[in-house]
């Protein structure tokens, strides 16, 4: 795998100059990240560069993401009404978000990223 790898990044280094830049500056942050998380530290402002860069990781490696109708037809296959999933979908829904940080839990971080990106499937 490390030869393709290394054959891919040699690729992108020199045909896709931008794209080359931003996983160089996505390495600096998870980079920084890494070292900063070894210490704990009460400055306000290396903890919020900590949070950001943690957030920002964070919604660039989550895998799976789980949509209002996936959460219904989940409850659904084990048996629930759809009065009881009704019920249960506000819980459901703070959970999700709460775990993904997105909705009310979204880092402003990842807001403004999001905005500029294009839409993620």
């Amino acid at each position: 795998m490390q030869r393709f790898v290394d054959a891919l990044r040699d690729h992108i280094k020199r045909r896709h100059t931008q794209q080359a830049a931003k996983i160089e500056a996505m390495l600096a942050l998870f980079r920084d990240l890494l070292v900063v998380q070894t210490y704990a530290t009460e400055d306000p402002v290396l903890q919020t560069a900590y949070e950001q860069a943690r957030a920002l990781v964070h919604y660039m490696t989550v895998k799976n993401a789980l949509s209002d109708d996936e959460m219904r037809e989940g409850m659904a296959k084990i048996g629930m009404t759809a009065e009881e999933i009704e019920k249960l979908m506000p819980v459901a829904q703070y959970q999700r978000d709460f775990l993904s940080e997105q909705g009310n839990f979204e880092h402003p971080a990842v807001k403004r990223a999001r905005a500029k990106a294009p839409q993620r499937s």
